[in-house]
């Protein structure tokens, strides 16, 4: 019970620190600088997009940083494939550029744990042996079967 208020916590907390740092990028762009003027609402709102876009920002935050701003809210991307929602869609790309589940999970700030029936479950969804097993050629077509 202890450990699920905890991670509903650091889930909180993660949200709260993801807005707060749309927030302060959209404000500092708009504020004047030393070595810049500050950008126009209009030219603000068009960088946080582009940090939407760039991974820097999710679409939540920057359509709250927006909407508060009083900005137009970028239009939604088209439906991810198989209907993963934007954070899968994170979690996937960290996984193919070959971090570990913890490092997977520092970066989003949060806990991500799979149990191995759940791992199971993800595999056999994707067509691909569970975890434990040797992945052969037919199971993944075109790639080796060592490392290279």
């Amino acid at each position: 019970m202890l450990q699920q208020r905890l991670l509903t916590l650091r889930a909180v907390v993660a949200d709260c620190a993801r807005l707060l740092a749309a927030a302060d990028a959209y404000h500092a762009m708009t504020e004047d600088r030393p070595h810049r003027p500050g950008l126009s609402a209009a030219a603000a709102a068009s960088q946080l997009v582009e940090g939407l876009h760039a991974g820097r920002f999710d679409r939540t935050e920057v359509d709250a940083v927006l909407a508060a701003a009083g900005q137009a809210s970028p239009r939604p991307r088209a439906a991810h494939p198989a209907g993963l929602t934007d954070r899968e869609i994170q979690v996937l790309r960290l996984i193919a550029r070959g971090r570990a589940n913890k490092q997977v999970a520092a970066a989003l700030g949060t806990v991500l744990s799979l149990s191995g029936r759940e791992q199971t479950v993800l595999h056999r969804e994707q067509g691909r042996p569970g975890p434990g097993r040797s992945a052969s050629r037919s199971a993944f077509p075109g790639t080796p079967t060592t490392p290279p």
